[in-house]
Formats: structure tokens, C-alpha cells, sequence
């Protein structure tokens, strides 16, 4: 059945026949019917959709959230998201709208780039990331901080060792573009200025290491320089996003030194794992939340 679009005057097919729906059941359906007088093209539709979407959107933020929030209805109706609707990509990161956040309906702490709630205060969150060697770690870490920031932060602990280890830290460079920062800090991250930031500190087994050696291999000073590290960094107010590794679960060391730092590891994610918010353990590129 062919029909002309009020707005735009183009001729279209409606696709409510034979058991089908029409294309515009994919959309939030928030215009009624009868309020233009029939069907809109796709381009019309999708045009007025976000212009109500960015009014209501502006409408709560200065209501402080005390007027309904009509966009969780929309919650887990749809089988996907809706690019320029509920996402915008930059680069290869999908980015999340503000109506994606209140489709949710609260606020989940994390300092979200376009997050539509009221927050008095900036909060501190740890987000915890573990798991083996090459089970994507630093892949999810930083897609997470693109997401939250269009300017993330990269505090990197490695200590320069040797040729090969350069080789290993360029790598690990090569895979972030301009829009980050760089820092290197082998032992103080607390002491850098992070407030209000989205920040990846990669890694914890390299930062324990510099400990370890500076401490000529002592379990318990190694453990409580880095517990002080934890607790200062849990005072100010940004975003961590924290990798770690889980050597524990690998081949067993042959040596007493080697063992010992294995240990240790496995005390530094325990304590970081009971001051983080959220945990995320890596399985061949999978994530599984544990906390």
C-alpha cells in the first residue's frame, strides 16, 4: 500500500501486512499516530524521534530527575541498539547516548561521557580487570576507558629492563591512538594528578614487581607499599580502570623467588579485588563479571 509522507512528501510502503512489522516499531514510539496524520518516511521519523529524545533529554537534566523518566519503558524492548539513538561510533568505539543511560534508570557510577544524572559529588570507582596471559585484558580495559572518555588516561608501571621488554611497551603504545595520555610511573600512581579523570593502570604484576625488587624480594613490604598505593589511589576522584593477571593459575614456578612473587600477586589481587566496585575476569577474550 503506497503512501506519501506528510513532511518530506515522499512516497512509501507501509510494511504492516502478511504477519510483518513495519521498520518503525524498531524505534522508541514516542509519536503518536494520529499527531501528524499518518506514516512518516524513515528520514522523518528518525528526525523527529531524536529531536523529541534531545528535548526530553534536556527536559530531565534540568528537572534534576524529579520528572518521569519515560525512557526506561524502553529498557530490553528491542533485540539491539540503535545507532545515532541509544550509540554514536568514534572510530571503532561505540559511544553511549545520554538516552542510553536513561533507558537503564539509574546512574552507575562510572563517569560515563554523556551520563544524564545529577551527581553532586565526583566519585571514585575501581573497575578490576584479571585474568591469564593474551586473554584480552588490555584489549577490554581500554575500549571500556574509550567509552567513558573521549580522552582517557594510560598510566603505564613497566620499569625499562631490556631491549626486548622496549619492544613489549611499544607494542602495547602502538595500540593506543593520540586521543590518550601516557604516563609511565613504576611505583606512585597516587601521586599523579587523576582527579576527575578515566584512567587504565596497566599492570599490576609489573607495578608488584618494582616493588618486589626494590625490596630485595620481601613478601610483606612489597604487599604494604602496594596496599598504601590502593587506599590513596581510593581517595580521589576519578575512574581506575586496573589490570592484573592471574600467574597463579599458570605453570608452577621452579623457583623459590619465583614462587614468593607468586604469592605475593595473588595477596595484591585480593585486596584490590575487596576495594574495587566491579571485577571483571578475561577468558580467551570473553568477559565474565565476578564482582
Amino acid at each position: 500500500m503506497k503512501k506519501i509522507c506528510p513532511e518530506c512528501s515522499t512516497e512509501l510502503s507501509c510494511a504492516c501486512r502478511d504477519g510483518f512489522e513495519c521498520w518503525c516499531n524498531e524505534l522508541p514510539k514516542l509519536l503518536s499516530f494520529t499527531e501528524h496524520n499518518g506514516c512518516l518516511c524513515e528520514v522523518c521519523l528518525t528526525k523527529k524521534i531524536k529531536t523529541d529524545i534531545s528535548d526530553f533529554v534536556e527536559e530531565y537534566k534540568k528537572s534534576e530527575g524529579q520528572i518521569e523518566n519515560k525512557a526506561k519503558e524502553y529498557d530490553g524492548d528491542r533485540k539491539g541498539l540503535i545507532e545515532d539513538i541509544d550509540f554514536y561510533r568514534e572510530g571503532k568505539y561505540k559511544i553511549f547516548t545520554e538516552w542510553y543511560h536513561l533507558r537503564r534508570g539509574t546512574c552507575c557510577n562510572s563517569n560515563c561521557r554523556h551520563c544524564p544524572y545529577k551527581n553532586d559529588k565526583p566519585q571514585n570507582k575501581i573497575i578490576y580487570i584479571t585474568g591469564g596471559a593474551r586473554s584480552g585484558k588490555s584489549g577490554y580495559a581500554q575500549k571500556l576507558a574509550k567509552n567513558l572518555s573521549p580522552t582517557p588516561y594510560y598510566v603505564a608501571t613497566a620499569r625499562h629492563w631490556d631491549g626486548d621488554f622496549e619492544k613489549r611497551i611499544e607494542r602495547h603504545k602502538n595500540d593506543r591512538d593520540e586521543t590518550w595520555t601516557s604516563i609511565e610511573e613504576e611505583l606512585h600512581p597516587s601521586k599523579l594528578d587523576l582527579e576527575g579523570k578515566i584512567v587504565v593502570i596497566d599492570c599490576v604484576t609489573l607495578w608488584l614487581t618494582n616493588f618486589f625488587v626494590d625490596a630485595e624480594n620481601d613478601i610483606d613490604l612489597s604487599l604494604e607499599a602496594f596496599k598504601q598505593e590502593i587506599d590513596a589511589l581510593k581517595k580521589i576522584n576519578c575512574t581506575l580502570i586496573i589490570i592484573s593477571n592471574e600467574i597463579g593459575m599458570g605453570v608452577h614456578s621452579s623457583t623459590e623467588i619465583g614462587r614468593k612473587f607468586t604469592d605475593l600477586q595473588g595477596w595484591a589481587n585480593q585486596y584490590l579485588a575487596s576495594k574495587s566496585d566491579q571485577a571483571i575476569l578475561m577468558v580467551s577474550g570473553l568477559k565474565i563479571k565476578i564482582k
